[in-house]
């Protein structure tokens, strides 16, 4: 750069600072001027201007102004601050301590401001953490260095840390961090500033030419690699038209459950209410139901009277004098001949029967085995009976 390209830069900054000034409020202007006269270290009135503006945009609530020079940011973070807000001024300066104080007992607002003559160190150690939106720096080097090791740990998730006159070349042109030569504590400060801002991985950073350099840094918001790729696979996914279709009949198959459901519910709903909506009764619907019970104890009596009248038309073709003790009693004695072969011969019969049976009918339920079970039973009864009345001297004896 040539000292042309200097002085237009010279011409440039003095153009900035007297339209600030002159779109400033009244109220502010007539502050400045009191300050002016009272010998309180001032700042630029385009930096008072861009710490207010970032103030609105950041939404910030709780502030906090550290060292001198900061007066006039003070006096315009007071009215732009929303209710129940604070606004924390700190500095060992005492002329500019008692001159902000003075402009907050006069002022009617609802937000908490208070000024303490304290030392910076000892004071942020005293605030709570992740609590401020806004912390401006400014002063003495000790109040840099304050700031450097414990500001950062004061702001919220979207608060901002600014150093102001972060060249130092306010009140001092011809020294601050430009010029090498400058070994002063104040300047080593500002370059070990400027250094940790570059150097540190979890602080953003930008330097920016306003007033004498202002250094805005705020913590990094790093996501989890977990949570990084699942955002990046979400952002960048994309629909093939065939996984389109697939999740189309999906999505169909869906709708279509649950409309038979819902007529399902109907249908229970209307038998239950004695709706006229009828359904074909299953299997276990007319077993349970009092109509099918009815016609299965009918069907079982009907089907027990058959068998006890084929028992009965059966028995009677034996003579009076035949003994059937045998077919149902253990013999005391010896068996005859024909005896013997009388048994053999019911016992032929008997299995013949079994077979036919098995063969009619390979795997009977079990409504048909009681009802089996009841047939033989009764048929038993009534062979007893016919007997004891043919030979009454044998149901004496036994």
């Amino acid at each position: 750069m040539n000292s042309d390209e200097y002085e237009s830069i010279s011409r440039s900054w003095e153009f900035i600072e007297r339209q600030v000034e002159s779109h400033q409020s009244r109220e502010l202007s007539r502050m400045r001027r009191l300050a002016k006269r009272a010998g309180v270290s001032l700042s630029s009135t385009s930096q008072t201007r861009f710490i207010t503006f970032l103030a609105q945009l950041l939404h910030a609530r709780h502030v906090v102004l550290i060292g001198d020079g900061l007066a006039m940011e003070a006096v315009s973070l007071l009215p732009v601050l929303p209710a129940q807000g604070s606004l924390v001024v700190v500095d060992q300066d005492l002329h500019g301590i008692s001159f902000i104080r003075d402009y907050f007992a006069h002022q009617s607002s609802q937000v908490k401001a208070k000024a303490f003559s304290a030392t910076v160190s000892t004071y942020l150690s005293h605030l709570n953490t992740a609590s401020y939106d806004m912390i401006v720096v400014s002063g003495s080097a000790m109040n840099y260095r304050a700031a450097r090791l414990h500001a950062r740990e004061l702001l919220s998730a979207h608060g901002v840390l600014i150093y102001t006159n972060v060249l130092g070349t306010a009140h001092q042109p011809r020294f601050g961090v430009t010029n090498p030569a400058d070994r002063s504590a104040k300047t080593v400060e500002l370059r070990k500033v400027l250094s940790s801002a570059d150097s540190d991985a979890n602080l953003d950073s930008s330097l920016l030419s306003i007033g004498t350099g202002l250094l805005i840094c705020s913590n990094r918001s790093v996501p989890k690699p977990a949570e990084l790729k699942e955002t990046l696979d979400h952002e960048h996914a994309v629909v093939t038209p065939v996984q389109a279709q697939a999740q189309h009949q999906a999505s169909q198959a869906v709708i279509e459950k649950a409309r038979a459901l819902h007529h399902l519910d109907e249908i229970l709903f209307a038998q239950q209410e004695g709706s006229a909506i009828t359904a074909q009764p299953s299997e276990e619907t007319q077993i349970l139901s009092p109509a099918s019970e009815d016609s299965r104890l009918a069907s079982r009596h009907s089907h027990t009277a058959s068998a006890q009248e084929a028992a009965t038309a059966r028995y009677e073709t034996v003579p009076a004098d035949a003994d059937t003790s045998g077919e149902f009693e253990e013999v005391s004695g010896p068996m005859s001949e024909d005896d013997a072969e009388h048994t053999s011969a019911e016992h032929s019969s008997t299995k013949r029967t079994s077979t036919e049976y098995t063969s009619e009918a390979q795997e009977p339920d079990e409504q048909t085995r009681s009802i089996d079970s009841l047939t033989f039973v009764t048929t038993q009864e009534l062979l007893k009976q016919k007997r004891r009345a043919q030979h009454p001297s044998d149901a004496a004896l036994s």
